[in-house]
């Protein structure tokens, strides 16, 4: 199983940097799902 970590960018709203240092953490299916 496979992960990424990543944070999030901006907002074209954003002005600062508030809430933007929070690590995103998604994993990832090890084959992709079948309809």
């Amino acid at each position: 199983m496979r992960a990424r970590i990543y944070q999030r960018p901006k907002s074209a709203m954003q002005s600062g940097w508030h809430g933007t240092h929070e690590w995103v953490l998604e994993f990832e299916p090890a084959e992709p799902r079948k309809p």
